[in-house]
């Protein structure tokens, strides 16, 4: 027996980046920290492993409770086997990019902000000014991985599988464009522009961002050979915002579900704090809004996505494994 693939492609398009990665690490002054991460790998093959026991079992076409479970299980350990390969190899890639010398583009991003006559530091003024709104807006924040893991599982428990492999196509995609696109416009950002005491604003519990700083110095600097840890890199890309991007993922995906509106709510609030906790300007955060919807039309446009999104009367997201295109 062969065990069934429900995006072949998708998984090409990992292991393209996989090679990218290593020519880049091959071609660069970077060099690759494994310190810490073995027990990721050791993560990812577990899951692996569990995918394939669970897509096996689903294919053979067990019925009631136990059919439930293998099908669950199948589709919950493939997004976390997806998620976990993701978290390797696109901090990676964002890392190396990082260090090719494209000069700093914050006079441009922050000049799109005042063509559109939005004040960024008056936002973050009112920000500061209420404590109750930097912890909401810094745990939105901080908090992106988690639910988006949690809208995953949710919906593989309602058998909604369909979306769960096309919230994993649209976030691999966008985020691989917002990466290549940020190392060509790398920014110190709107925090570092406009702040010039990050610390004389006390009623910030953490500096917001500025978390990246030493990291773009080191990247960019010719003289030292960065170590780079995918467990432990944080996102340097600027413009476009990939918050952004990912919360207008996660209302798509939850369109015409019962999660749709927590959702919504959620992201509304995460994307209100990328200015502040990612120090983005207000053009990054349009330019994520941008990629997120043109990744999404585009990808719904492939067969195996077709009337996914219909009202439940004409169709639904649940049941058999999606056709391959």
């Amino acid at each position: 027996m062969t065990l069934t693939v429900t995006n072949k492609p998708l998984y090409l398009a990992m292991g393209a980046v996989f090679v990218l990665n290593m020519v880049l690490f091959a071609a660069t002054r970077a060099v690759l920290d494994l310190s810490t991460i073995w027990d990721v790998l050791l993560f990812t093959l577990t899951f692996g492993a569990f995918f394939f026991v669970f897509a096996r079992l689903s294919d053979k076409g067990f019925g009631g409770l136990a059919g439930r479970a293998f099908y669950s299980g199948r589709y919950f350990c493939e997004a976390m086997f997806f998620t976990t390969l993701i978290s390797l190899n696109i901090p990676a890639l964002n890392h190396l990019t990082m260090t090719i010398p494209f000069p700093y583009q914050d006079e441009l991003l922050n000049a799109g902000d005042v063509a559109l006559g939005l004040d960024w530091l008056a936002y973050f003024e009112w920000v500061h000014a209420s404590p109750t709104v930097i912890a909401v807006m810094e745990w939105s924040y901080n908090k992106l991985s988690l639910v988006g893991l949690a809208v995953m599982a949710l919906l593989i428990l309602t058998q909604e599988t369909r979306r769960v492999l096309f919230h994993m196509e649209i976030f691999f995609y966008t985020v691989i464009i917002c990466v290549l696109i940020g190392a060509a416009f790398p920014a110190l950002a709107a925090v570092d522009m406009y702040i010039e005491d990050i610390a004389a604003y006390t009623n910030f519990p953490n500096a917001p961002g500025v978390y990246h700083l030493p990291w773009m110095e080191m990247l960019r600097d010719p003289a030292q050979s960065p170590l780079i840890n995918p467990v432990s890199a944080p996102g340097l890309v600027t413009f476009p915002s990939y918050h952004t991007a990912s919360g207008i993922l996660l209302c798509i995906t939850a369109w015409r579900t019962w999660m749709f509106w927590p959702v919504a709510l959620y992201s509304a609030i995460m994307i209100a704090s990328s200015p502040i906790f990612g120090g983005h300007y207000f053009v990054d955060l349009i330019a994520g809004t941008a990629i997120a919807l043109a990744v999404s039309a585009a990808v719904l446009r492939l067969r195996r996505y077709e009337g996914m999104f219909a009202p439940r009367r004409a169709a639904s997201g649940k049941g058999a494994l999606p056709q391959t295109a």
